[in-house]
């Protein structure tokens, strides 16, 4: 019999029971997939983590990253609390540490200028496909009238950093709100296009300060609608740096909305830059609140 510590921490917000929240079984080496399987499914969240080892001497964890149905290569709000709760183990030094992920390295840090601090993390590998310009399969899919859809504006694009989302732009947070999944629209577009993960976003925010809100949905990963979704923003930054809805941010952070349409108010922090030779790199961050710690016996 085993008796696996976990902890249950809000990411994405700066209040518990806000944002997104997330499962960390910190002492997972020897677990079975089988097991970390079912323990995620149990969890029932968006994503669980497992810390599967450590090298401190290089600040590498290696960490694991699981659906309720299945084994992603990257997630965002999870990298964030994992790294959250990584850098406050007695032992750990500094400001910086990396994860091994499915995906590869992704480095994070904590900017200790916000409060509570902002963790955040770089992802360097986004990558776009061709626009999905079938506008039949695409008013289906969200459950709107193609009027609603600001394809004039820029386009329906799937891009990828790990995990692919098909980035669609809606016309007004109205618009937004009444967004409604059709999963046979879903399951053609998976066959079509080999993605199965779908993001609205809307230049119009519920914050003041915010640039703009989103939704994403992931009902094929056991996930209806997801509260705050830090891989979906990476693609999104990288979305809208290169369409030019958004300029080089610099140092500067804007701020996503998200989760306000399932109870779960949710502030992602994030940053492009392009270079000189059209690379963008991005950078995503949110805060994390503690809100449970316990045991499973299985």
């Amino acid at each position: 019999m085993l008796h696996l510590e976990y902890h249950q921490l809000d990411v994405f917000t700066d209040r518990v029971l806000g944002g997104n929240a997330l499962a960390v079984f910190p002492e997972a080496g020897g677990l079975s997939d089988e097991l970390m399987q079912a323990l995620a499914r149990e969890t029932n969240l968006s994503e669980t983590t497992f810390i599967t080892a450590r090298d401190r001497d290089s600040a590498v964890y290696s960490v694991r990253i699981f659906t309720p149905y299945r084994e992603v290569e990257f997630a965002g709000h999870p990298t964030i609390g994992t790294a959250w709760l990584l850098l406050r183990e007695p032992g750990v030094e500094g400001d910086e540490i990396t994860l091994d992920l499915k995906v590869g390295m992704v480095p994070v840090g904590v900017d200790r200028g916000e409060r509570p601090p902002l963790v955040h993390f770089t992802a360097a590998q986004v990558a776009a496909d061709n626009a999905v310009e079938d506008a039949d399969l695409l008013s289906r899919l969200y459950g709107l009238p193609a009027t609603d859809l600001d394809l004039d504006r820029c386009p329906a694009q799937i891009v990828r950093f790990g995990i692919a989302f098909l980035i669609v732009p809606v016309r007004s947070r109205e618009a937004l709100e009444r967004v409604s999944i059709d999963l046979a629209a879903l399951h053609q577009l998976a066959d079509r296009h080999g993605c199965d993960l779908v993001t609205a976003f809307s230049m119009d925010a519920y914050q003041r300060g915010s640039m703009a809100s989103t939704r994403v949905f992931a009902p094929l990963h056991g996930v209806p609608e997801d509260p705050a979704t830090g891989s979906s923003a990476s693609c999104l930054a990288w979305y809208l740096r290169r369409h030019g809805l958004i300029p080089d941010c610099g140092e500067d952070w804007l701020r996503l909305d998200q989760g306000y349409s399932c109870a779960r108010p949710s502030l992602i922090h994030l940053r492009a830059s392009q270079d000189g030779a059209g690379r963008i790199q991005v950078q995503v961050g949110g805060q994390v609140v503690p809100a449970a710690k316990g045991m499973f016996t299985v």
